[in-house]
């Protein structure tokens, strides 16, 4: 894919001078083809993508990003799609991936099992060019980021405070949820909720912190009773917890479900 520069150049001036962002803003494409270029950047500009991993054999050791570092990422075209933040950066095993980096990376069906099938096949694409395997062990560099231009779509929360977001569980987010709770969530514990909750949400949250994913609380709602089912923690920090279990105040009190309880 050959990048458009004319197009470039003037996405850039108009950012700076909207913006007065003077640092380093070098463009770039997800992916080693255009068709994986557009579906990412179009993942990125929709809000699902807000993580990336690029194996570092494969990095320029002279351009990696940093935390507060901006970029341009194009599209299928070589043009840009949009602008992003690096907030976080690590380097770890590819074997050191965890369900939430799979699920903020938003590809697939946003499991860890689909997120190591794809990379495996794509890193295993690269060694053909880097001139060494790859495995598990290889290191990996991590990413998070935040979509800086556009303005990141809305996305409503119950509870946002202290860094942390919590909203409700989408019905295509599921698979995420069975990988993070095993085989302890049965298809009886996601159901439609009575009492005005959404038809088209999980009776379950999703908690965010500092834009990682933190943790899930899966309930089941009733006139008589607001049971929680489960959940699971991926940080230690108490307000994560806390903001769950308000979150879900929130719900009982807004549709007038029974006391919360514990299942």
């Amino acid at each position: 894919m050959n990048p458009d520069d004319e197009a470039i150049a003037a996405y850039t001036a108009e950012f700076r001078d909207a913006t007065g962002y003077e640092d380093v803003l070098d463009a770039f494409a997800f992916g080693d083809s255009p068709e994986m270029a557009e579906k990412l950047a179009r993942l990125v500009v929709d809000g699902d993508k807000r993580a990336t991993a690029g194996w570092l054999a494969d990095e320029d050791a002279h351009d990696l990003p940093a935390p507060g570092r901006h970029w341009i990422v194009l599209d299928g075209d070589g043009r840009p799609a949009c602008v992003i933040r690096t907030d976080e950066v690590e380097v770890a095993p590819f074997g050191a991936a965890d369900p939430a980096f799979a699920w903020d990376e938003g590809e697939g069906d946003r499991t860890l099992e689909d997120w190591r099938d794809a990379h495996l096949r794509f890193f295993t694409r690269r060694a053909e060019t880097v001139g060494i395997p790859f495995d598990d062990d290889q290191p990996v560099l991590f990413e998070r980021f935040s979509l800086v231009r556009p303005e990141p779509p809305p996305r409503p929360a119950l509870v946002d405070r202290d860094d942390v977001t919590v909203r409700p569980l989408r019905p295509d987010e599921r698979p995420w949820l069975r990988t993070l709770l095993g085989d302890g969530v049965a298809d009886d514990d996601v159901v439609e909720a009575s009492g005005g909750f959404p038809a088209d949400a999980c009776p379950a949250l999703l908690a965010r912190d500092r834009g990682r994913t933190a943790g899930v609380l899966v309930f089941r709602p009733s006139p008589t009773s607001t049971t929680v089912v489960t959940a699971a923690f991926l940080t230690d920090a108490p307000r994560v917890e806390h903001a769950l279990h308000d979150a879900l105040g929130i719900l009982r009190d807004r549709h007038r479900w029974g006391a919360i309880t514990s299942g």
